[in-house]
């Protein structure tokens, strides 16, 4: 950009340039009282002379001074990182002011004189992403800043290789139910496709690949372990450079459900039916529960069959003053586990009474009130209950343990 300082009885003004400080050339003018001008013309690589004159009706000035400028070729392109993210390599650098456009050189050795590919970047485009390059071998790369002045030097090198990646490491292996491990791993880089592996042994050269997972995926399900035996898991890691080592092993041993802990209940009744409510604690390789059941210790012929997380039942339509006892065992397909400990309660001698009914309130005199009720066949004693609002919840006992029903 070109400025001068204004003169006070001028219209216009006229910008000159020169290359050789002698010969000149009208490129532009500009109006009253302007005093900037942008030569987008410059001569590149040249030193450029610039005069400018200012005119009114009576004629012209005489030159300005004269001024110069030189525009160079760009600097050397600074900053350039090749990262391999992917399975690609992604080229960024730092931007350069005066540069029109940038080449990327790439090559397979360190001297950028014997590069095999190269590339064409608009101004201003400060990354690439390189997708096609041999894996198992150093790629390198350079880049150069162009003006119409020339190109800069060679940028550093920037180089990365893109290799099998590392063994995977686990995360864990889970029985989840119905005789299936999942396998859990750590994510990774660089991956096309994880390969696992199975064998009953620790030995990772006869085991024998179970299935693939995709490079986004951390877990594969094992849908046909061996019941009874240690399961030994192992993974590779692919991508397009080869397949990583084994991983360290993971193993597993699928056994029957251990026995039930917790086996517990409490009494339900009512006027006409006595009830125990059960509950365990849920064990997490069950397929199904039994409940056993008998008025003898160590039940054995009376069962209820339950589902698989079920932790609870209840047994109705039970004796008054009886002793039951109970227990539990757990399956899976692999077997049984053991009888649970067992349980036993006994059952109230009678079912609760009755509420009574037809109360009936008579004053007998100024400070006395006569309640009656009807009998409750099986009633051993009332309590009555008074509240001065009809609140049977904030009611209070006035008269616990009367023996007759007036």
């Amino acid at each position: 950009m070109l400025s001068w300082s204004n003169v006070a009885n001028e219209t216009s003004y006229t910008l000159f340039r020169s290359t050789n400080s002698l010969t000149t050339n009208a490129i532009g003018g500009v109006g009253k009282n302007v005093t900037i001008f942008t030569d987008t013309l410059s001569s590149l690589g040249k030193i450029n002379y610039y005069f400018v004159k200012a005119y009114n009706l009576l004629g012209s000035s005489g030159y300005s001074p004269l001024a110069s400028a030189f525009l160079p070729p760009p600097g050397q392109p600074m900053n350039l990182t090749a990262i391999l993210t992917n399975q690609e390599i992604l080229i960024t650098f730092s931007d350069l002011t005066n540069e029109s456009s940038y080449t990327l050189f790439k090559g397979l050795t360190n001297n950028p004189a014997s590069y095999t590919w190269k590339t064409n970047l608009p101004q201003d485009q400060t990354n690439y992403l390189d997708t096609v390059f041999p894996a198992n071998t150093n790629i390198y790369y350079w880049i150069r800043a162009y003006n119409g002045s020339g190109a800069s030097p060679f940028s550093s090198v920037a180089s990365t290789n893109l290799q099998p990646p590392p063994a995977p490491v686990w995360v864990s292996a889970i029985e989840t139910g119905n005789l299936r491990i999942e396998l859990t791993w750590q994510s990774m880089p660089n991956v096309s496709i994880y390969s696992l592996f199975h064998f009953t042994n620790n030995n990772s050269s006869s085991a024998t690949n179970i299935g693939s997972a995709l490079a986004s995926q951390t877990s594969f399900t094992h849908n046909s372990p061996l019941v009874g035996q240690t399961n030994f898991y192992w993974i590779k890691a692919i991508n397009r450079a080869g397949p990583s080592g084994f991983s360290a092993s993971t193993n597993i041993f699928l056994q029957p459900p251990g026995t039930p802990a917790g086996l517990s209940g409490s009494i339900i009744a009512d006027t006409t039916n006595m009830s125990i409510a059960f509950s365990w604690i849920d064990i997490n390789n069950e397929t199904s529960y039994t409940l056993f059941w008998s008025t003898n210790i160590n039940p054995t012929n009376n069962k209820v069959g339950l589902n698989q997380d079920q932790t609870n039942y209840l047994h109705a339509n039970l004796q008054t003053g009886q002793a039951y006892y109970y227990r539990v065992k757990a399956y899976n397909t692999l077997g049984e586990s053991a009888y649970s400990t067992n349980f036993t309660i006994t059952t109230p001698s009678e079912y609760p009474p009755q509420p009574p009914s037809f109360l009936i309130a008579n004053a007998i005199s100024g400070a006395s009130i006569q309640l009656e009720w009807e009998s409750v066949s099986n009633a051993t004693s009332y309590t009555l209950f008074r509240n001065t609002v009809n609140d049977l919840v904030s009611a209070q006992a006035v008269a616990p343990g009367v023996s007759r029903r007036t």
